[in-house]
């Protein structure tokens, strides 16, 4: 007998229709309730910043759901205001992607006190029940220092240095004055006139001439200039001996006092350690010193030195910086900091040859670069991103102790200049702070001038305030008028400041002092 099967097909198709469509269903919830889950776009140009102040907009991107009614964003110990929300649609944002499914959601929200001032608070995104943690930011109460001026500034020519041997004397003060060693002479130029301070080398031990000057200084006050030379006179130590004296000219008595004065032996096998380096420290008059590269008075008559040592030619061995001490006003020296690469070379007469020795006192760092505001008794370190130790760091320059640091993040083509130092962007991918000079003010502050080279239109000045940990302008825009060497890392120092915020800089590739002026 032929069974007839359709009887039973018609509910079988039915059934499966039934099981399809609920299936269809429970994967539709499924798929709607994926979608109820809050999830953070953090791709290059939606991510929100690291770092913010107290009265910022923070604005994130994501699938967020701000329309749910328990939406909210916790921020470290309270509830962010929303101030707007709306849905990108998927179309104009030319990207794919499961999280751009139904566009995506803009949200800005308000940084509040409430939240807490610190670093790491961190971040909770609540919608549809259901709650995620996003990346957490710094928070900061206090804003930026205010810009020292609120228009742009051009540079214009103070006093022009014809003379590729000018040297230049540290003076900052804030009144505008520059010393420099021109022509023999020592001068000073105030008002874009110059002045000679001393002409004549004569100290306690008699006359002189300098050879080679290595550095020098003037104090806060403008009492005294210290200068570091190597020196020829007419003796019989200077047959057979190299002579550098530390001296310290009194612009009111007008006497020129040689602090230290070291014989150092012409002759390379005489120049043993005993001889040529021993002893490191103590009083002034005994230490054995050499080139002074770097001589930074305060306002109490401490100075601090920034020295090199050789022994096979009367000249510096390399521009870096290889011992940091400090000379109280007492005459006592002591060895603060030294380059962690660096060590004396000296005659060894058991082995017949030269010898290396690292046992010099002081603090082993590493840096490319050292600033110092001796009356702060500070030293920042700038070292290439990229280094072991790369970024800024601040020392106490009595104690030694890192005080701060920050190594600014990555340049990806957006420059963050202003703002939470962990919100700063301004150096590329080679490693190098695009920076073509650093100066010290005072507050704990180190002024930036960048490179305009470096994709940016005009120059721009960044204040770093290690207080704060904000960096803001110190003008809008400096226009530096083709003045500078923008294809180089070669600095061009800024030397001083006036009573308006003013500030002096050498051009070297001009050979001019400049001074800043209303654009």
């Amino acid at each position: 007998m032929k069974i007839n099967t359709s009887i039973y097909r018609k509910p079988a198709v039915l059934f499966l229709v039934l099981l399809l469509a609920a299936s269809c269903k429970k994967a539709d919830r499924a798929y709607d309730k994926l979608l109820d889950i809050p999830e953070l776009e953090l791709g290059s140009g939606f991510i929100y910043k690291g770092s913010y102040l107290v009265g910022d907009t923070m604005v994130m991107y994501g699938r967020l759901n701000p329309s749910k009614s328990d939406f909210k964003v916790r921020i470290g110990n309270a509830a962010a205001p929303m101030l707007a929300w709306r849905n990108i649609p998927k179309d104009s944002l030319g990207v794919g992607g499961s999280i751009f499914a139904n566009g995506l959601d803009e949200v800005k929200l308000k940084i509040t006190s409430a939240m807490g001032a610190g670093e790491e608070r961190q971040v909770h995104i609540t919608s549809g029940g259901l709650t995620i943690e996003g990346p957490a930011v710094d928070i900061l109460l206090t804003s930026p220092d205010t810009t020292s001026f609120n228009y742009a500034l051009r540079l214009g020519l103070y006093y022009y240095m014809p003379e590729a041997g000018t040297k230049l004397f540290y003076c900052v003060n804030g009144k505008g004055s520059i010393y420099l060693y021109e022509s023999g002479i020592i001068k000073a130029i105030r008002n874009r006139r110059a002045s000679a301070i001393v002409t004549d080398f004569t100290d306690q031990y008699g006359s002189f001439t300098i050879h080679t000057l290595y550095g020098g200084g003037a104090d806060f006050h403008e009492r005294y200039v210290y200068f570091s030379a190597l020196t020829e006179e007419n003796s019989t130590e200077a047959a057979s001996n190299h002579i550098f004296r530390l001296c310290r000219y009194d612009m009111e008595t007008q006497e020129l006092k040689a602090l230290n004065r070291t014989l150092i032996p012409k002759d390379p096998n005489m120049a043993t350690l005993e001889r040529a380096f021993l002893p490191y420290e103590g009083n002034i008059s005994a230490a054995k010193l050499q080139a002074v590269t770097g001589i930074f008075p305060d306002s109490s008559g401490n100075v601090v030195l920034a020295m090199q040592h050789f022994i096979h030619q009367p000249t510096p061995l390399n521009n870096r910086l290889n011992i940091i001490a400090n000379l109280r006003a007492d005459g006592a020296l002591k060895y603060q900091f030294k380059n962690q690469d660096y060590n004396f070379q000296y005659y060894d007469p058991a082995s017949g040859g030269l010898k290396n020795t690292r046992n010099v006192p002081g603090v082993s760092i590493a840096g490319d670069k050292y600033r110092i505001s001796p009356n702060e008794k500070l030293l920042y370190q700038i070292s290439p991103v990229g280094w072991t130790n790369s970024g800024y760091k601040m020392y106490d320059l009595i104690t030694g102790d890192l005080l701060n640091s920050f190594t600014p993040k990555e340049e990806t083509g957006n420059w963050v200049l202003e703002g939470p130092f962990s919100s700063l962007t301004f150096r590329d991918q080679h490693g190098f702070s695009n920076f073509y000079s650093h100066f010290p003010l005072p507050g704990k502050r180190l002024l930036l001038l960048l490179n305009r080279f470096q994709y940016l239109s005009e120059h721009r000045t960044t204040v770093l305030n290690f207080s704060s940990h904000t960096a803001s302008p110190y003008a809008p825009l400096l226009d530096e008028g083709g003045l500078f060497d923008n294809g180089s890392y070669i600095e061009d120092p800024v030397l001083n400041y006036d009573e308006q915020g003013h500030l002096y800089i050498f051009s070297a590739t001009a050979r001019e002092i400049l001074k800043t002026e209303k654009k």
